[in-house]
């Protein structure tokens, strides 16, 4: 627990320069990486300002629930980094019988999954061909569709 204690300190120290640098107008907003609930609370018990963003591993099966709830509740992004699962779902049988139905590829799916879920996806390729696909979510999966993709996360 000691170990926490330092690093949740350490975390608090910086984000103090980071709202010195937002108040001074030299950055538009400041956030975190990889906080859990816990890391947040100790952060906003101290904070002046509170994160715009927390960037944290969120995709199908993996959506943090007790996180993303708690940053919801505090206006706090969800940006959703490896939306893909760095390319494990892109073989997922339950996201392709999904995609099918819409015309579109399993990582359309998921990327526009987040987007349902107003975290802001952050997929990542090197391939064009990928890159422009993943950019082309611009359409709608329906309530059912979005229910049998929450069901894939067993996570409490």
């Amino acid at each position: 627990m000691a170990v926490d204690r330092d690093r949740r300190a350490g975390n608090i120290e910086v984000w103090k320069v980071f709202e010195e640098l937002y108040e001074e107008g030299r950055t538009r907003s400041i956030g975190v990486s990889n906080f859990d609930v816990a890391d947040l609370e100790s952060l906003l018990g101290a904070a002046e300002v509170v994160p715009h963003a927390n960037q944290i591993r969120w995709f199908v099966g993996n959506t943090q629930r007790e996180t993303t709830a708690f940053c919801g509740e505090r206006d706090i992004l969800v940006e959703g980094y490896s939306p893909l699962a760095t390319g494990r779902l892109l073989g997922n049988r339950d996201i392709a019988v999904i995609a099918e139905k819409y015309g579109r590829s399993v990582a359309q799916v998921s990327i526009r999954y987040l987007l349902e879920k107003d975290i802001l996806p952050l997929p990542k390729s090197t391939t064009p061909g990928r890159i422009q696909e993943n950019a082309d979510v611009d359409f709608e999966l329906s309530a059912e569709d979005v229910a049998a993709l929450d069901a894939l996360d067993t996570r409490e």
